[in-house]
């Protein structure tokens, strides 16, 4: 009988030893398996984006190297940027929209800012003069979240024929919320909007 328990009472405490070291080599594996947040690519931006507003997205032509001195991303210096995607209308004389994403070297991002400002203020005035979707431009977005910069002027237009001034500005309200949303989505934050016009030095 002596036997019998002193057998029972080592296999208990096999037994507790052995379950103490699982849970043990399960603490240790929950932690080694905690990994920094992977940053977004410019491609996983525009997609949220492009999600968010459906056939509102009508940024449809890539901005080359050879377009650029004659868009928004004219003068910007793609050799102090990681990684990049422009694109906008494919007539950008009626219709505006265009979406810029740069994955900046450290120490440019303010630079890229004020160079889209002073291009962004071009497109402003050109509209005072050819008044085409006015409000939605008025609108435009420009945010810094860590080392990206990116622009915006999207979304879709307002329904009918002749629609109001209070339903279009409603129509653009709406749009941008989403894209203000989609972009949160990404970074998990939204900054301030950095868009402005601002004279060209």
């Amino acid at each position: 009988m002596k036997r019998l328990f002193a057998g029972l009472l080592v296999l208990m405490m096999v037994l507790s030893l052995v379950a103490c070291g699982g849970n043990g080599g399960a603490d240790n594996g929950g932690e080694n398996k905690q990994e920094e947040k992977k940053e977004p690519t410019v491609e996983e931006i525009e997609q949220a984006i492009i999600d968010a507003l459906g056939d509102g997205y009508y940024c449809d032509t890539v901005i080359d190297e050879d377009m650029m001195p004659l868009t928004i991303m004219a003068d910007i210096d793609l050799t102090k940027v990681d990684s990049y995607i422009g694109k906008q209308n494919a007539v950008s004389a009626v219709c505006h929209d265009c979406i810029v994403i740069l994955k900046c070297k450290d120490g440019y991002e303010d630079e890229v800012i004020h160079t889209l400002n002073v291009n962004y203020s071009a497109i402003c005035g050109y509209v005072r003069l050819y008044p085409f979707g006015t409000v939605k431009i008025q609108n435009a977005r420009l945010y810094k979240i860590d080392n990206y910069v990116i622009f915006i002027i999207a979304g879709a237009d307002a329904e009918g024929e002749d629609p109001t001034e209070q339903e279009i500005a409603e129509q653009v309200d709406s749009e941008y919320a989403k894209i203000d949303e989609a972009i949160k989505g990404v970074f998990g934050k939204l900054t301030d909007n950095l868009a402005e016009e601002i004279e060209e030095e």
